[in-house]
């Protein structure tokens, strides 16, 4: 929550046993006074970035209503604009960061690989990369997803040339079956628009992607994965996310994206929620 929440920023816990009515249950605000860039739920755990320092800070929710500190983890670099964490995906004892500017880190939150546990994160491995257009490296790292033996990484590029009608940006496919050195083997971007979040439906093997201007996409992931996925003829399907008036789609700006038994859920911020449903591959 932000700082114009009353009682200040922090993390909110809310009982939802009467889902139309979310009950508040604790706040969280002493280590997180700077307010909260990203959150992921692990078990019993939950993962929350600081904006403040760019720390990852865990605790422990055995009693949601009595949430105790147990860890932390801060990068060198914390406290600059490049270091926030945007994203986190927590699993198995693994955390992956988003980390702004400064690309992948992953940590070990219990699972073995580097003396690590929740109460004490330990380094694992980092990818850094950076995006080159206009003859300038450009791309903050958005989001970051695991699926299998690959995290997906999204970026978001703002002033460049092209981004005439908004941000530009891709997702990048890192090959992490050796973690603690992840290979970038395969990218998706779509030229008109950039990324903006994206899920991977592990029933269907399919990417789910809010591509912002560009409305909802779907891209093929089975299969082997390597180069330009986008080129290669993967994307599945194509849709304008706006509100549709007189039978013509209004501007797309779909901003998140998640799959629901066999639908597709898109949060759009000119049309509100969308609701789609795959017909057929045809279709």
């Amino acid at each position: 929550v932000s700082r114009a929440e009353p009682g200040g920023a922090g993390l909110l816990v809310l009982d939802l046993s009467v889902p139309s009515t979310p009950l508040p249950v604790a706040r969280i605000a002493d280590d997180l006074a700077g307010g909260v860039s990203s959150v992921d739920v692990d078990h019993e755990h939950v993962w929350a970035g600081s904006i403040a320092d760019g720390a990852v800070v865990g605790f422990d929710f055995s009693s949601p209503d009595r949430p105790v500190r147990i860890g932390s983890w801060q990068a060198a670099a914390a406290g600059t604009t490049g270091s926030h964490v945007a994203d986190i995906d927590v699993g198995n004892g693994i955390a992956l960061l988003a980390r702004w500017n400064e690309g992948l880190t992953v940590l070990d939150v219990g699972a073995g690989i580097s003396g690590g546990t929740a109460a004490h994160p330990a380094l694992v491995s980092e990818y850094r990369y950076r995006v080159r257009r206009d003859g300038r490296e450009w791309g903050n790292t958005l989001r970051v997803r695991r699926w299998r033996d690959w995290v997906l990484l999204g970026d978001g590029i703002d002033g460049c040339s092209s981004c005439v009608d908004g941000p530009r940006g891709e997702i990048h496919l890192l090959d992490v079956t050796e973690i603690r050195r992840p290979r970038e083997v395969a990218r998706y971007e779509v030229p008109e628009a950039g990324v903006r979040d994206f899920q991977v439906d592990q029933r269907t093997e399919t990417l789910i992607a809010a591509f912002g201007t560009g409305g909802l996409r779907l891209a093929d992931l089975s299969g082997e994965l390597r180069g330009e996925l986008y080129a290669q003829g993967r994307e599945t399907a194509a849709v304008p996310t706006g509100a549709w008036r007189g039978g013509i789609p209004s501007r797309s700006l779909a901003r998140g994206a998640r799959v629901l038994k066999q639908a597709v859920f898109v949060a759009d911020m000119y049309a509100g929620l969308r609701v789609f449903r795959v017909v057929s591959e045809e279709e």
